[in-house]
Parts: structure tokens; C-alpha cells; sequence
């Protein structure tokens, strides 16, 4: 096969393609021609000039750039220009292409930034752009712009006027970050030491100072915050005298834990409306970023009083601004910078909550301690929860405080021969603050709570189970799992404490449990795939405890069910009770427990984790109660700005390409509306993620309706386009039957709800009827919701077990 040579030949006008030992190969002739083409193409366009072509060092220059056979296109949002820049040497001078506009093919008008320190000289201009074929094509102009010296510079200091006359001491320092304007030249930005400076030719001037909304500083009259200036071959400088809004701030210091009033003193640039607790905060550049004030004070126009609890967390430790938000007025962000300090606490009043079982108010070495209890200390206004051992403590300084435990919804209150509060007077760190609760319940009372994690259809499936004794009594038991028959067991890539099972009986697992401690929290979690997308699956978990003859004293049970999707977000938000139909209906005067669960899908260790949850207006701060969280965190809420927030320091989770199974966690807590919230509140609910530095991660939202009863109309049956169904008899003491229509066989899905709107039951069906057993529902009122998978055919109804 012979080798086809060729080469191209230009001019201005036409291209000669020359060839050397033809061949008869047509294609790669026109593949020939058609590169040559394209490299002619490139050849036959330039640069013709730039107008105007000199610009003076300090100034920016627009100009507009002509080209000649160029197809600057204006259809390629924001434009096609890929770089744009100036050289001399190794110097370079660029332009901001995204604030170019294009005229046409052969003209755009673009700016250059020419900086102060710039050098003189003559450039070569390089501009690169996309020709319609998405080619990059590069051109030069050689010499195309001169860059002269400055005549002379506008130049100075906007410093702060500490002791206000208006001069610039040898004390007082400049201020970073403030805009100064030159009409016709443009913005600067004054550097770390306060400074500005601008090259410019020989002419008059206007020096103007612009407050910085981000920091903002005054100019108290009679000090200009403008200058008018003559340039002729000589330097103009002009000093801006500036002062901080705020002017001091005391007490000037805090410990961890502790909540302080500080008083914030101003010139005059406060009002009764523009004072916002949330926008009262202290603030560095470091993570974390802040903590705010939960309450704000207005005495005059110079003065407020801002109440801060401080974090009881060391990473809170060392220097803050004092930044301040206001919304009118001397509307900015006004900082006192460095000015506050937070350190370690001299001293901690400790303690513990147990179960105390013999009410003799002593810990005794078999009563377990409590987790999630809530403390409060006073006058501190500071509250504690107490970790997974029941162990809390307040950091405090020398003096007289009062802590007491606060009952929340729940079934504990205090024990005989426990003290509802301790008050000390201390100097050093004191403990023995102990509080003994008891069960107010029957002795075995338990409950069960399923937390799945779904990650979409063929991954595994995490469900963990998380059990409670919450009655007063230890016991043997056992805990069982029932999956759907669109679950496939696995023990590969799933995370969690995965005990196996003891036991597989078809399609339920078992899992003996031993000794299980009252108001101890303990979990077991097991993994499932799921083979397809689109199938609804339902699943069920129960504890069963024994009395001490092995007879079983209770038992409780958890639902669930679920639509598999082939693609799942692992960082997710769930409300239990869920809710009853498609608007979540909901008891006013049931408390709901939200679940957040989350999973480093990065590429590195996560070392800390922060949730940051908005609690809705509806919903009772003071019942707010921690249950349960995968890893040690701090959790606190603000009682101005609603957010509960939940930090996990040093939690190293991995990344889930590293480890699956550990790269999740969650925080669960539960929650009770407003007393007196009317009847169809919806209340929602999502919250923001943060791992590290990244931007957060938003869960989805729930809702709920919160009604004071199940809405269900009498009568079993509403319209005619429904399925007709029946409970026969109704009511009744041990069996019935619920009835409808099915000729075809069509696959039914029954849920029965309890009237607080929690999931008791689900069966799949093609039957036209289903059996209701009264040893599988205590008795009382029961909701029924019958549908179809396309949802089409849906009867709801109520029965009544007696």
C-alpha cells in the first residue's frame, strides 16, 4: 500500500492541497481535504486591533477588539470567548470574559484590570474563543496595547478613629475590606492594613468612600467620606476616619456551658424594630462559625442586652467577633472584632439520672442509669441531657446554682426520698446531683421502632431495630423480624450491630435477648436486597418479653412498608407516626418521633457532623426530648430561632467507598405539638446536614396533619367509585370478616390504622375477603385502608373491637 503525502499551501484568499504519490484513496483524500480546510480556516482569521490601545497602570482599560474572518459568536451564552489576556514577557494583564460583550463575529468590547503594581510596557494580546464547530481557535496580536506609567496616585487609609479627631494616630489601625470609588475608574477594595491606591493619569478626581454592608463602619460628621483631588504629575493622599458601630461589649468572657447576658453598648445605631435575637451573634472565620443569642433587650439607641447560652463544647473555646445584623436604620452586618472570649469553665456541678428500683434515693450498683433525661440549672439558664450511662454535668462558675430534673412526656417521674432540685454554693467541682426516677407503667412494658435505611433496589437494605424496656423490671425475651417475600436476606455490606439471627423460621428471624435492663436503650439490625424497582414491600418487628416463668408478660410491635425505588438519597428524614392516608393525618395529642439518618458518601473521613433542625411553630419546645443517637453528640436548641442542633465532634465516619457498613449514622428525637393548635395543622419538617467545611445536605420533607380525631366518615363506603367493602360483623369480640369485590383477581393491599394514627397491621391479598383475629388487635377503634397498586380502587372504613 503506497503512503499518501500532501501539504497545504495558504495565502489570503485560497488554499493549494499538493499531493505526493496519489493513491486511489478516495477517503482519505477527503478526510485530507477536509483538514485542511479546518487549519485554513484557522489560518485565514486574526486580530486587527484593539481601540483605544494605551491604558495607564492603576486604571482598568476597556477597549474594543476587532477581528478579521472570526466568528465571535453571540448565540453561545454567556459568549464564546474561552481567555482573554495581554503578555509582556512575564507579565500578564487579564480580562474578565464573562463581562464581555460581542458585538458581532469580528468585534467585542471587553475590560482589562491593569492593578496598581502593574508594569509598563507594550503588550501582545492573545484571545482564544469557540468557532461554531466547538474548535478553540487561538489568535495574537503582536504590540497591540501600551501601558503607561501612572502620572500620579490616589492614595490612603481608611483607619479606625479610636479617639475621634478625625487624624490618624500611631494607635489606631486600619480597616480591611472597605470600598472606596473613583467615578469613571471604579471600585477598590482597601487591603489588610486599611490601605487603597490608584494609579491614574493627570486630571481632577472624585474620591468617594462606599459602606460595606459586610462590615460596616461610619464617618461621624464633621470627617468627610469624600475628596476632591487635582493630579498633575503628583500623589493625592487622603485619609477616611472611620468608627465601629459598636463600641463595647462587657461582660467580655464566657465558659463552655454556661448562658450569659452581655451588654452591648453602640453610637446610637439601635431602635426597638431592628434588634433581632437571631441577628445578635458571635462569629470567626473558623469552624464552628457562631453561636446566637436566644435573647434580646432594648434600652435605647445605644444599648442592649443580648442573653447567650454558649455551647458546652471545647471547640467553642478561644476569640470571637461580636457580629450584630440590623434590618433598618444603619442597616449591615456591624462587628467588634476579637473582642470575646470563650474558655474552659473553672468548675462542674455533675451528676447522675437512674432507675432508682428501691426508692431509697441512692444509686445502687444493679439500677441503670438513664439516657436523654433533661437537666436545668439556675440562675445559668443552662440546660443538660444525660448521656447514654445517665451521666451529665453543667459547666458553672463559683457562686450559688440550682439544677432540677424536668419531667418530660414520658412514663418516669421522680422516685420517693429523691430531692426535686439541689441548691450549692460552690467553689470547686461538686458532685453527688442525683436523681432518681421510677416507671409509672406496668413492669414490662417495652416498645420497638423500626429505622430503615433504604438505598435502593439490588443494594443492601439496612433495618435496625431499636427496643425498650420502659417499665421497671429486668427480663429475658426475644425479638423477632417478619420480612416480605421481595426480600432477600443478606449479611454482605451491611453496617450496624448486626448479631446474627438465633434463628430462621421461613420468613421471620429471631434473636434471643438476655437481661434486658429497664429504660435501656438496646438495638439489633439486619440487611435486605431487593430484586426490582417499583414493588411495595411490608415488614414488621417485634419484642417479646417473659416474665420469670418463661410465659410471655408483653409484647409491642413495629410496621412498615415501602415502595422500592432504584435510587435513594442515604441522607433522609422520617416521621413516625407517618400518619393516616395521604394527608398524614395525625393526633393532636400524640407526640411524634423524627428519625434523621445520614452517610458520608465523600471521598474522606468526615471528623464532625452538624445537623440543624427548624422546629415548626407548632410544635412545644419544652417537650422536645432526645431519644436515641448512633454516635456520641451534643444537642441544644434555641429557644428564639427554633433550631435544634445536633453536633457530632470527632465522629472520624469513614466514607462509604471505604466502608459501607460504617460510613452512616442518625439522631432521633421526639417531639409533641402546641396545646390548643387547631384541628388540619400541618406541620413540616426537614433538616440541613454538614459534613466538615462542605455545603449542607437538605433531607426531604415531612408532614403531618394534626387533627383531633382520624378523619373517617361514617359511613364505611363515600363513593361510588370505590371498591365496596364490608366488615361483617361490626362490631365484634373475636373474628371477622372484611368483604369486597375482586372478580379479577387484582392484588389488594390492607392497612389498618390505630386512631392515633399508627400502623397496627397490613396484608396482601387476591382474595375477595380477609380475616380480622382480636388476638392479634387489642380491642378498641380501628381504621381500614384497602387500595390497589395503581391506587385506583379505595375503600376506607372503621370497626370497632370489643
Amino acid at each position: 500500500m503506497k503512503v499518501l503525502n500532501y501539504t497545504c499551501f495558504f495565502n489570503s484568499t485560497y488554499f493549494i492541497l499538493l499531493l505526493q504519490n496519489n493513491c486511489h484513496m478516495k477517503k482519505n483524500l477527503l478526510s485530507i481535504l477536509l483538514v485542511c480546510f479546518i487549519a485554513f480556516q484557522a489560518k485565514s482569521q486574526s486580530l486587527v486591533s484593539a481601540s483605544p490601545n494605551t491604558g495607564t497602570v492603576g486604571i482598568n482599560l476597556t477597549t474594543t477588539i476587532t477581528g478579521a474572518g472570526t466568528t465571535f459568536q453571540t448565540s453561545s451564552p454567556p459568549n464564546s470567548l474561552y481567555n482573554v489576556y495581554l503578555q509582556n514577557g512575564t507579565n500578564f494583564l487579564y480580562a474578565n470574559i464573562l463581562a464581555a460583550t460581542i458585538t458581532d463575529d469580528l468585534h467585542f468590547d471587553i475590560t482589562f484590570n491593569i492593578p496598581a503594581n502593574a508594569f509598563a510596557g507594550v503588550y501582545d494580546l492573545y484571545v482564544s474563543y469557540y468557532d461554531p464547530g466547538q474548535n478553540i481557535i487561538n489568535l495574537t496580536l503582536p504590540a497591540a496595547v501600551t501601558v503607561n506609567p501612572p502620572d500620579g496616585f490616589v492614595q490612603g487609609k481608611v483607619f479606625d478613629d479610636l479617639n475621634g479627631n478625625g487624624i490618624l494616630d500611631g494607635a489606631e489601625q486600619g480597616i480591611p475590606n472597605q470600598t472606596i470609588n473613583i467615578p469613571g475608574i471604579g471600585n477598590q477594595v482597601t487591603n489588610g492594613t486599611g490601605d487603597y491606591s490608584y494609579g491614574v493619569s493627570n486630571g481632577n478626581y472624585t474620591v468617594n468612600f462606599v459602606p460595606n454592608t459586610n462590615d460596616l463602619v461610619l464617618i461621624l460628621p464633621p470627617n468627610p467620606t469624600s475628596f476632591n483631588v487635582v493630579i498633575n504629575s503628583n500623589n493625592a493622599t487622603n485619609n477616611f476616619a472611620a468608627v465601629h458601630g459598636i463600641t463595647s461589649v462587657y461582660p467580655d468572657s464566657a465558659f463552655t456551658g454556661q448562658t450569659i447576658q452581655v451588654t452591648i453598648v453602640s453610637r446610637g445605631i439601635f431602635t426597638p424594630s431592628n434588634v433581632v435575637a437571631s441577628n445578635v451573634s458571635m462569629r470567626r472565620t473558623t469552624f464552628p462559625y457562631s453561636f446566637t443569642s436566644n435573647l434580646v433587650t432594648y434600652i435605647d439607641t445605644n444599648t442592649i442586652i443580648a442573653r447567650f447560652p454558649v455551647p458546652n463544647n471545647v471547640a467553642y473555646l478561644g476569640l470571637w467577633d461580636t457580629r450584630i445584623y440590623l434590618t433598618s436604620g444603619y442597616t449591615g452586618y456591624h462587628y467588634m472584632h476579637n473582642n470575646f472570649t470563650v474558655n474552659n469553665p473553672p468548675l462542674y456541678l455533675t451528676g447522675i439520672v437512674f432507675l432508682d428500683v428501691d426508692s431509697n434515693g441512692i444509686k445502687d450498683p444493679a439500677e441503670p442509669g438513664i439516657a436523654n433525661e433533661k437537666l436545668l440549672m439556675m440562675p445559668d439558664s443552662t440546660i443538660a441531657f444525660s448521656d447514654q450511662n445517665g451521666d451529665f454535668s453543667f459547666g458553672a462558675a463559683p457562686g450559688p446554682h440550682t439544677i432540677s430534673w424536668v419531667q418530660q412526656a414520658g412514663f418516669l417521674t421522680l422516685a420517693p426520698n429523691n430531692p426535686a432540685s439541689y441548691t450549692d454554693t460552690v467553689s470547686v467541682t461538686t458532685g453527688g446531683h442525683d436523681f432518681g426516677l421510677e416507671s409509672t407503667i406496668s413492669p414490662y412494658t417495652s416498645i420497638i421502632t423500626l429505622d430503615p435505611c433504604w438505598s435502593g433496589c439490588a443494594h443492601p437494605n439496612h433495618f435496625g431495630m431499636t427496643y425498650q424496656n420502659i417499665g421497671s423490671i429486668p427480663y429475658n425475651g426475644y425479638v423477632y423480624f417478619v420480612f416480605d417475600t421481595n426480600m432477600i436476606y443478606t449479611t454482605a455490606n451491611c453496617w450496624g450491630n448486626n448479631a446474627p439471627p438465633d434463628s430462621i423460621i421461613g420468613d421471620t428471624l429471631f434473636w434471643n435477648i438476655y437481661n434486658v435492663l429497664p429504660q435501656q436503650i438496646y438495638t439489633v439490625s439486619v440487611c435486605f436486597s431487593t430484586p426490582v424497582g417499583g414493588v411495595t414491600i411490608n415488614y414488621s418487628a417485634t419484642i417479646v418479653a417473659l416474665d420469670g416463668g418463661g410465659n410471655m408478660a408483653y409484647s409491642a410491635t413495629d410496621y412498615g412498608t415501602h415502595v422500592v425505588s432504584c435510587s435513594m438519597d442515604p441522607n433522609e428524614k422520617s416521621a413516625i407516626p407517618e400518619g393516616v392516608f395521604s394527608q398524614h393525618y395525625t393526633l393532636l395529642s400524640d407526640s411524634i418521633l423524627y428519625t434523621i439518618l445520614f452517610q458520608n458518601t465523600g471521598t474522606d473521613t468526615a471528623y464532625t457532623v452538624v445537623i440543624r433542625d427548624t422546629i415548626d411553630n407548632n410544635f412545644d419546645l419544652g417537650t422536645f426530648e432526645v431519644v436515641e443517637a448512633s454516635h456520641t453528640m451534643l444537642s441544644e436548641v434555641s429557644l428564639q430561632t427554633r433550631v435544634a442542633k445536633f453536633t457530632f465532634n470527632n465522629i472520624l465516619l469513614v466514607d462509604s467507598n471505604t466502608n459501607e457498613g460504617q460510613s452512616h449514622g442518625f439522631i432521633r428525637y421526639r417531639i409533641r405539638p402546641k396545646a390548643g393548635t387547631p384541628d388540619n395543622t400541618v406541620v413540616y419538617n426537614d433538616a440541613d446536614i454538614y459534613f466538615d467545611f462542605n455545603p449542607p445536605v437538605t433531607t426531604n420533607q415531612t408532614f403531618n396533619t394534626l387533627v383531633t380525631v382520624i378523619p373517617i366518615s361514617v359511613s364505611e363506603i363515600s363513593n361510588e367509585n370505590q371498591t365496596e367493602a364490608k366488615v361483617i360483623p361490626n362490631p365484634f369480640s373475636n373474628t371477622a370478616w372484611l368483604v369486597f369485590e375482586n372478580p379479577g383477581k387484582e392484588l389488594f393491599h390492607l392497612k389498618i390504622y390505630s386512631v392515633t394514627g399508627a400502623l397496627v397491621s397490613f396484608k396482601n391479598t387476591r382474595d375477595n375477603k380477609v380475616l380480622l383475629v382480636k388476638d392479634q388487635l387489642p380491642q378498641g377503634l380501628y381504621i381500614y385502608d384497602l387500595s390497589t397498586d395503581n391506587g385506583v380502587n379505595l375503600t376506607r372504613g372503621k370497626f370497632l373491637i370489643y
